[in-house]
C-alpha cells in the first residue's frame, strides 16, 4: 500500500464536518511496522535506567547529570511537542517517521563512542528528537491505513509502545552490559533503529507514478502560524491534552512512591519492591489493549475516561490508604494499573477525530503528547511536595483525588463536545 507524503485519509470532527475518511481495508503490514518503530524509539527511554552505574563510574556523572541524561527526552516533549507535531505535518509523516528512526541511529552511535559528557549530553538531544518524530510521524500514518472499525484496536495496541519499549530495553541491557558495556547498549539500539528504518522505507515505499494510475495530489502546504493557531484552539484537543498530562502525572508519581510503600509499610526488602512496583507498572500495556478493544466497541470515550478515572481513585485508596490488608492493596495495585491504563489508549484513538482539519493531524496529536512530557515532568514533584507537606504515604490520596476530578471534569466536557459535533440522526 503505497502511502504518498502529506495525503493521509483524515477524520475531523467540528462544527462544519464530522463524517470520517479512510481506507476500507486495514493495512496490518505497514501497522505491525510502525507499532514497531514506536517501540523502537522508545527503547531510548529505558536504555539509561539499567546502564546509568556503569555510564556514571567511567563518565563521573553528578547526580544532576544523570537525571538530565534520563529526563532529556521528556523535557524535549514538554518543551516542543506540538511545534515538532507541526513541523512533521508539513514535512510529511512517512518521512519524518523515517527521519526520526535515523536520528535515533546517528544519535545512538554517537553516544556509544562519545568521550565525554558534552557528547553524550547531546546525543541525548538528538534522541529525544528523533524519539519525538517517530512517535509523532506514526500515529498520522496509523490513522492513514486503518479503517474507521480497527481504530480503537489498532490505537490501543500502538499505545502499548512505551512500556513494551522501556521494558525491552531493562530486560536487554543487562545481558548487553555483561558483553561490552554501556557503550554496547547504545551501540546495539543505534542498530536496531538503523534497520528498523530499512524496513519501514522498503514497506512503505511510494512507487513511482504511472500514466495509468497517478497518485492524487497532496494538499497544499498550510502556513505554520495558522495550524498552530487551529490547534491551540481547538477544545477537544486542549481537554485531551490535559487528560493525558493527568493520566501520566499520576502513573509516574504513583510508579516513583510504590517501592517505598511497599518496603516501609508492607516489609518488602528493597529489590523485591522494585521487581514488584516495575511488575506491576507493566499491567498498564494490558490496560491500553483494554482501552483500545473498549473503544472499538463505540461506547462514548468521555465515558471511558470518567470510568477510568473514578476506578484510578478508588483503587488509590485501597493501595495509598493506611491500614488495608495487604492482600486487599495489592489487588487495588493491579487494578489501579489495569485500569488507569486505559487513558492513553481512549486518548491516541480519539485524538486524530478531533484534529480541526486536513494537515493537522501529528500538529494534534504533538500537542496531547507534549501534555503527556509535562505530566512526566511535574507529576512526581508535586506528588512528593504533597506528602511532604502533609506526611504519611496517605497524603498521595490528595494528590490523587484533584488529578481525578480533574480529568472527570475534562471528560465531561469532551461529553459536550462529541454531542454537540455528532452527526445528526
Amino acid at each position: 500500500m503505497a502511502i504518498p507524503e502529506r495525503y493521509e485519509p483524515h477524520i475531523s470532527v467540528d462544527a462544519a464536518s464530522a463524517s470520517p475518511i479512510g481506507p476500507r481495508q486495514t493495512n496490518w503490514t505497514i501497522g505491525l511496522m510502525l507499532f514497531g518503530a514506536s517501540v523502537v524509539a522508545a527503547v531510548q527511554i529505558g536504555k539509561p535506567v539499567v546502564a546509568l552505574p556503569a555510564i556514571s563510574a567511567e563518565l563521573r556523572l553528578s547526580l544532576v547529570t544523570a537525571g538530565w541524561l534520563v529526563g532529556l527526552i521528556s523535557l524535549i516533549g514538554a518543551v516542543a511537542g506540538v511545534f515538532i507535531g507541526s513541523w512533521v505535518d508539513r514535512f510529511g509523516h512517512r518521512r519524518s517517521t523515517l527521519l526520526g528512526l535515523a536520528l535515533l541511529a546517528i544519535s545512538g552511535g554517537a553516544g556509544a563512542a562519545a568521550p565525554g559528557t558534552a557528547v553524550l549530553l547531546t546525543s541525548r538531544f538528538g534522541e529525544g528528537l528523533g524519539f519525538m518524530l517517530t512517535t509523532l510521524g506514526a500515529p498520522a500514518l496509523l490513522h492513514a491505513v486503518t479503517s474507521a472499525r480497527h481504530h480503537g484496536v489498532v490505537f490501543g495496541i500502538w499505545s502499548t509502545f512505551i512500556p513494551l519499549g522501556t521494558t525491552l530495553a531493562i530486560v536487554g541491557a543487562p545481558l548487553l552490559l555483561d558483553h561490552g558495556g554501556w557503550r554496547m547498549v547504545w551501540l546495539a539500539s543505534s542498530l536496531l533503529a538503523a534497520g528498523w528504518a530499512v524496513l519501514l522505507a522498503i514497506t512503505t515505499r511510494v512507487p513511482a507514478a504511472s500514466p495509468t494510475r497517478q497518485q492524487p495530489p497532496p494538499p497544499p502546504l498550510v502556513p505554520l502560524r495558522p495550524v498552530l493557531r487551529r490547534v491551540l484552539r481547538s477544545q477537544g484537543i486542549m481537554a485531551l491534552a490535559v487528560i493525558f498530562a493527568l493520566y501520566t502525572a499520576q502513573y509516574l508519581s504513583a510508579t516513583t512512591v510504590l517501592p517505598g510503600i511497599l518496603t516501609d509499610t508492607y516489609r518488602f526488602a528493597p529489590h523485591q519492591a522494585a521487581l514488584l512496583a516495575a511488575a506491576v507498572s507493566l499491567v498498564s500495556a494490558g490496560g491500553h489493549l483494554l482501552g483500545g478493544w473498549l473503544t472499538g466497541t463505540h461506547l462514548p470515550r468521555w465515558l471511558l475516561i470518567t470510568a477510568a478515572a473514578v476506578v484510578f481513585l478508588a483503587d488509590g485508596v485501597g493501595v495509598f490508604a493506611d491500614g488495608v490488608p495487604w492482600g486487599l492493596a495489592m489487588a487495588c495495585l493491579v487494578l489501579f494499573f489495569l485500569v488507569g491504563g486505559m487513558i492513553p489508549a481512549v486518548v491516541f484513538s480519539v485524538a486524530p477525530e478531533f484534529a480541526p482539519g486536513p494537515g493537522t493531524v501529528a500538529t494534534s496529536v504533538g500537542l496531547v503528547s507534549q501534555g503527556a512530557s509535562i505530566g512526566l515532568l511535574v507529576g512526581p514533584p508535586a506528588a512528593a511536595a504533597v506528602v511532604t507537606a502533609m506526611g504519611g504515604w496517605s497524603a498521595m490520596l490528595v494528590f490523587l483525588s484533584i488529578a481525578s476530578v480533574t480529568t472527570i471534569i475534562s471528560a465531561l466536557f469532551l461529553r459536550r463536545l462529541e454531542l454537540s459535533h455528532s452527526p445528526p440522526a
